[in-house]
């Protein structure tokens, strides 16, 4: 009908659960309890109940040796003996430790060891190896057959105050360990961890509560931003000073042992992510750092975590703060000419951010910049494309004076090194000109030029007339980054003024001159080109070899001149320049040097005594007789002639016989019904195409034949000896010591032979002769 228990140990005040209704002391029962059979324990609970078949011994200290005995009363009310005392010894408690910690959070592992007299508790082990395998948390947590883990209960409190508590379930853990995470920053925490065996049946906290402060934050600072990189250096912030000096803290050392990760976010100007892809990059050892390889004008959110190893786990990110790389640097033509090109560097306007965005402004100082000039090699690739193919705009330069109308404008990209000065380039000639293509991909030459920090233009000088050149510029800045090249900027220098001679005659040229239009680049859209205001163009003309000098301005809308009362067969130096609204001199155009035709030249062809035939042509030149300037063009005449007009007088009575117009294509003339050893003078003149009559030629005599003479040399009785003959002219003698000359140096003919006794020009011969004879007697 009743229980009686009694307890002996050494430590804590038990007390019975669940053990019904008790019984006064006083119940009659006057035997003594039994002497406990453990040195050094006492009495801790005797206590008497009724209607109970089990209770629980509460209030128990852990990891201490407690003896029970027990008896029980009968119906009649009398007390049985005590059962046999029995020793029992509790649990040992939790032991709750850390693996590392970081800024927001904490790995906890715990175990608990078997109880001393738990056969496995003498069993040697190795502490270190103990001490990895609990970090894990495969330690092992010491569980009573009689009492299994249900779930453990975890309390965390705040300095402050604020806690709370975290129920895991010890089915779901396969170890005994918990990443404690989601705390504050530079916060002392304190973790409690308790055992629950079910029915709420709770253990006690471990044995000692861990006291700790978490890590303060990573110091994030941006000290330089460029156009591709952003400079950062960082150190972590020191703890407050806890108000207990045993409160577990890490040591904040930066640098050698210590792997950081930076993070990268590029941002739109509202401060949201784009759909670039996030840049994580992996330091060791360092406490600052230039992230290279960014976009210009580009806003980038960046921040930097640490990799705690004691705890194999990132810590949290830290900064994010709001950096906007600087914007490329561009260039703008002022003014192109043949051989310089004026420019302007600035950087181009930064998009903007929204105000409500928190921007880092720590942009780089301009200490210098950097300036190159790259002359685009054109190489024969084949047919060049038409223009409607090639697409080319042609960005002329705005503004009234050089210098004006500035504007930034990019330009298609291009990278290249190449050296200064340019290699000579094989000479390009008139067949190649229909096949050449461009490639902006290779450089001919290439100069670059360090330049102060307060000079941003210049006029490049020393460049070729018609060529496309790319022009750059770049910033070096503080701690001697340098930045991006700027867009390439495509110039086309304007071309030399071309001169070209569409009539050449003996006594007058025709000059014409003009600039070239801008050509087209098909690899390139965008190209400045020089847009020009004249205002006078300057003619030069010089003679070679005589005195003739002419320098002679023009308005800008006359681009044609005759240059006339010139004489035949002479060379004439020319070339033109232009000046502009502003005063400023053009090159000399292409020297070129042109030579007046010779005279045309008379000689007679069959000539009989009553007729005679004249012929005409224009004697050939020969580039080696004239004075000539080496590597300037010698130009000829290669106009036809349309007409000539022949004169012809009698020289005797100068009489006037003949004065006809002939086509270009007739060379000579036949004259009849002349007399007989009569001296005629001739001249001739041509005009070429769309010109006018040019110099009469030299007159050229000519001498009918003289009759033949004729004499009876011997005479018979029935015959006659006849002989005739007949000198030369003497206008022909020139003519014939010419022919002989011509003919002996030829080898043709013996030095001794002598003309014919009938002399006939040599054009002339005689076919057969005819001998009359007539009778006068009948």
């Amino acid at each position: 009908t009743a229980w009686h228990v009694r307890v002996w140990g050494d430590v804590g005040a038990p007390t019975v659960q669940d053990m019904g209704l008790l019984l006064k002391p006083d119940d009659g029962d006057t035997e003594p309890p039994p002497a406990t059979q453990v040195p050094g324990q006492t009495l801790l609970l005797d206590a008497k109940f009724a209607s109970a078949t089990q209770f629980k011994l509460c209030s128990l200290a852990p990891d201490h040796l407690y003896t029970v005995t027990l008896r029980a009363r009968n119906c009649a009310g009398v007390w049985g003996a005590w059962v046999a005392p029995r020793a029992v010894r509790t649990l040992k408690p939790l032991q709750l430790n850390h693996a590392g910690f970081g800024e927001n959070f904490v790995k906890l592992y715990w175990y608990r060891d078997a109880p001393d007299t738990d056969p496995a508790h003498g069993e040697g082990h190795d502490e270190e190896a103990l001490g990895k395998l609990r970090q894990k948390g495969r330690g092992g947590v010491y569980v009573h057959e009689g009492t299994p883990i249900e779930s453990y209960v975890m309390s965390v409190t705040l300095a402050d105050g604020g806690s709370k508590e975290i129920r895991l379930n010890a089915s779901d853990m396969p170890a005994t360990r918990y990443t404690l995470e989601g705390l504050g920053s530079d916060l002392q925490y304190c973790v409690q961890l308790c055992v629950c065996y079910g029915d709420e049946e709770m253990g006690p906290w471990c044995e000692v509560p861990l006291h700790f402060v978490t890590m303060n934050l990573l110091d994030l600072a941006v000290t330089y931003i460029g156009e591709d990189f952003i400079s950062v250096q960082w150190h972590r912030k020191p703890n407050t000073p806890p108000s207990d000096p045993n409160v577990i803290r890490k040591p904040s050392g930066e640098g050698q042992g210590h792997e950081y990760q930076l993070s990268l976010v590029t941002e739109d100007g509202s401060g949201l992510a784009t759909d670039q892809p996030l840049r994580e990059l992996t330091i060791a050892h360092d406490t600052d750092f230039r992230v290279g390889d960014l976009q210009p004008d580009t806003l980038y959110c960046i921040a930097i975590r640490e990799h705690h190893s004691d705890a194999r786990q990132w810590g949290a990110w830290c900064g994010k703060l709001r950096c906007q790389t600087m914007a490329r640097m561009a260039t703008s033509i002022l003014d192109i000419q043949e051989t310089a090109v004026k420019l302007r560097w600035d950087r181009l306007p930064a998009f903007q951010v929204e105000a409500d965005v928190a921007l880092v402004k720590k942009e780089a100082a301009v200490t210098s910049y950097q300036f190159r000039v790259r002359e685009l090699r054109e190489v024969l690739r084949g047919q060049r494309q038409t223009p409607e193919e090639a697409e080319v705009q042609l960005v002329r330069r705005a503004g009234d004076r050089p210098g004006e109308g500035y504007q930034v404008e990019p330009a298609s990209l291009g990278n290249g090194d190449i050296t200064w000065p340019p290699h000579d380039a094989a000479p390009t000639t008139a067949e190649d000109e229909g096949k050449l293509e461009y490639d902006d991909s290779q450089e001919l030459y290439q100069c670059d030029l360090q330049l102060s920090a307060d000079q941003v233009e210049m006029q490049v000088e020393g460049l070729q007339p018609n060529k496309f050149y790319s022009l750059q510029v770049r910033t070096e800045t503080t701690g001697g980054e340098w930045g991006l090249w700027s867009f390439d900027c495509y110039v086309l220098t304007m071309d030399t003024i071309k001169v070209t001679v569409p009539l050449i005659a003996e006594d007058r040229l025709t000059l014409q001159w003009a600039r070239p239009a801008p050509r087209l680049h098909h690899g390139l859209r965008h190209v400045h080109v020089a847009d020009l205001s004249l205002q006078e163009y300057q003619l030069s003309v010089e003679g070679v070899g005589h005195s003739l000098k002419l320098l002679q301005n023009f308005q800008p809308d006359t681009t044609i001149f005759s240059l006339e009362k010139l004489n035949h067969d002479q060379v004439h130096a020319i070339a033109v320049r232009s000046k502009d609204t502003w005063g400023r001199w053009s090159l000399w155009s292409p020297r070129i040097e042109v030579v007046t035709p010779k005279s045309l030249r008379l000689w007679p062809g069959k000539v009989t005594e009553h007729f005679l035939e004249a012929h005409w042509a224009r004697e050939p030149q020969d580039p080696t007789e004239y004075p000539h300037t080496p590597g300037v063009p010698l130009l000829f005449s290669g106009n036809l002639i349309a007409e000539y007009r022949l004169q012809a007088r009698q020289v005797a009575n100068n009489t006037e016989i003949l004065d006809i117009v002939l086509s270009g294509t007739q060379k000579s003339l036949v004259l009849n019904a002349l007399q007989p050893n009569t001296q005629y003078s001739f001249i001739i003149q041509a005009r070429v195409d769309g010109a006018e009559w040019g110099l009469w030629a030299k007159p050229t005599n000519m001498t009918t034949m003289p009759r033949l003479d004729l004499c009876v040399d011997t005479v018979g009785e029935n015959y006659m000896r006849l002989k005739w003959w007949r000198d030369m002219p003497d206008i022909y003698e020139l003519m014939e010591k010419e022919r002989a000359t011509e003919r002996v140096q030829q080898g043709v003919v013996p030095e001794e032979v002598t003309l014919p006794r009938v002399y006939c020009t040599p054009d002339t011969k005689i076919d057969h002769y005819e001998v009359l004879v007539d009778n006068p007697e009948g």
